[in-house]
């Protein structure tokens, strides 16, 4: 499961925090929404899932 993890972050700026997690890599861990629910709700287009390497990478 590890493998599929990935973090919620905002694409337009990243300062090293993330919105949300997504331990299946499709469904928010707290409150089982996906990326583009998470777009609607947050009223923001730029959100992003990416993976931890990819965190370390930015």
């Amino acid at each position: 499961m590890k493998d599929r993890l990935k973090y919620v972050i905002d694409s337009r700026y990243f300062d090293g925090t993330c919105l949300t997690s997504m331990s299946d890599g499709f469904h928010n861990d707290y409150g089982g929404e996906t990326i583009e629910e998470l777009r609607i709700r947050e009223n923001n287009p730029y959100l992003k899932a990416v993976t931890p390497s990819d965190m370390d990478k930015m």
